[in-house]
Protein backbone atom coordinates (compact mmCIF):
# COMPACT_ATOMS: atom_id res chain seq x y z
CA UNK A 1 0.00 0.00 0.00
CA UNK A 2 1.34 3.42 -0.96
CA UNK A 3 1.47 6.18 1.61
CA UNK A 4 0.78 9.85 1.01
CA UNK A 5 3.76 10.92 3.13
CA UNK A 6 6.94 9.23 4.30
CA UNK A 7 9.00 9.81 7.45
CA UNK A 8 12.76 10.25 7.26
CA UNK A 9 13.11 6.63 8.42
CA UNK A 10 10.86 5.43 5.60
CA UNK A 11 12.83 7.47 3.06
CA UNK A 12 16.14 6.13 4.38
CA UNK A 13 14.87 2.56 3.96
CA UNK A 14 13.70 3.29 0.40
CA UNK A 15 17.10 4.80 -0.45
CA UNK A 16 18.93 1.97 1.32
CA UNK A 17 20.95 4.31 3.55
CA UNK A 18 21.02 4.72 7.33
CA UNK A 19 18.65 7.37 8.69
CA UNK A 20 21.52 9.30 10.29
CA UNK A 21 23.14 9.68 6.85
CA UNK A 22 19.92 10.99 5.31
CA UNK A 23 19.68 13.54 8.13
CA UNK A 24 23.32 14.57 7.62
CA UNK A 25 22.65 15.15 3.92
CA UNK A 26 19.59 17.25 4.78
CA UNK A 27 21.52 19.35 7.31
CA UNK A 28 24.41 19.84 4.86
CA UNK A 29 22.03 20.89 2.08
CA UNK A 30 23.08 18.00 -0.16
CA UNK A 31 19.44 17.04 -0.66
CA UNK A 32 16.41 19.34 -0.43
CA UNK A 33 14.33 19.59 2.72
CA UNK A 34 10.77 18.29 2.37
CA UNK A 35 8.03 20.90 2.11
CA UNK A 36 6.03 19.50 5.03
CA UNK A 37 6.91 19.34 8.72
CA UNK A 38 4.49 18.24 11.40
CA UNK A 39 5.47 18.58 15.07
CA UNK A 40 9.08 19.08 13.98
CA UNK A 41 9.16 15.87 11.95
CA UNK A 42 10.00 15.89 8.26
CA UNK A 43 7.39 14.33 6.00
CA UNK A 44 8.26 13.59 2.39
CA UNK A 45 5.60 13.41 -0.30
CA UNK A 46 5.55 10.64 -2.89
CA UNK A 47 6.85 13.14 -5.44
CA UNK A 48 9.75 14.18 -3.18
CA UNK A 49 10.63 10.54 -2.54
CA UNK A 50 10.57 9.82 -6.26
CA UNK A 51 12.91 12.76 -6.94
CA UNK A 52 15.32 11.56 -4.26
CA UNK A 53 15.26 8.00 -5.65
CA UNK A 54 16.11 9.29 -9.14
CA UNK A 55 18.83 11.55 -7.73
CA UNK A 56 20.40 8.77 -5.69
CA UNK A 57 20.65 6.19 -8.49
CA UNK A 58 24.31 5.52 -9.10
CA UNK A 59 25.50 7.86 -6.37
CA UNK A 60 28.27 6.58 -4.13
CA UNK A 61 27.25 7.07 -0.49
CA UNK A 62 29.77 8.97 1.61
CA UNK A 63 29.30 7.68 5.13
Amino acid sequence: MKKNFYSSGDVAKELNVPRYLLLQWLEAGKIPEPQLRVAGKRLFSEEELSILEKTMKGVKHDR
